[in-house]
C-alpha cells in the first residue's frame, strides 16, 4: 500500500529515496524565520524504513544514498537561488 512521508530530515528523505521505489512528490521551502525544508514522499513501506532509521538499524547502498542527498540538495540550492533572484 502506497504511504506518504512527510520529513525535513534531508539523511532520513536520501535514505528512503535510495533504499525504495519511493518518489519525491513535494518540496516546501519556508523562508521565514529560520530556513526550513519540507520532504514529501511517496511510496510503499516508508514507515518501516523510517522505523529502521530511527532504531539506527538502516542498511544502505552508499553510492545510491549518496547520489539522493546530492538531488536532495540540489533542490535545497536551488530554491534558494530562485528566492535571490525574487522568483
Amino acid at each position: 500500500m502506497s504511504e506518504t512521508l512527510t520529513t525535513c530530515d534531508l539523511w532520513l528523505g536520501g535514505y528512503i529515496l535510495s533504499e525504495s521505489d519511493a518518489e519525491l512528490k513535494d518540496v516546501q521551502v519556508s523562508f521565514e524565520g529560520r530556513e526550513s525544508i519540507l520532504f514529501s514522499i511517496k511510496g510503499e513501506d516508508l514507515n518501516e524504513l523510517a522505523k529502521s532509521y530511527y532504531k539506527q538499524e538502516a542498511l544502505a547502498n552508499v553510492i545510491e544514498l549518496r547520489a539522493k542527498l546530492n538531488f536532495l540538495r540540489d533542490i535545497i540550492f536551488e530554491s534558494r537561488r530562485q528566492r535571490k533572484l525574487g522568483r
